[in-house]
């Protein structure tokens, strides 16, 4: 277990922070169609990501 600043795993959650905003980012990049398109993938996470991405766009 990597630990920094008192916090087990920290480099792991980092990593995985960056990565959803990265994910956001890109989800953000898409069309109206791919957004909705997302929402039918089995991973939870990108569902959530395009759910966000159509709410922000007041499409939802």
């Amino acid at each position: 277990m990597t630990e920094r600043g008192g916090i087990p795993n920290f480099d792991r959650l980092l990593a995985k922070k960056r990565a959803g905003i990265a994910a956001r980012h890109l989800v953000s990049l898409l069309t109206d169609d791919a957004v909705r398109e997302l929402m039918a993938d089995d991973q939870t996470e990108t569902r959530r990501f395009a759910t966000e991405e159509l709410k922000r766009r007041g499409l939802e």
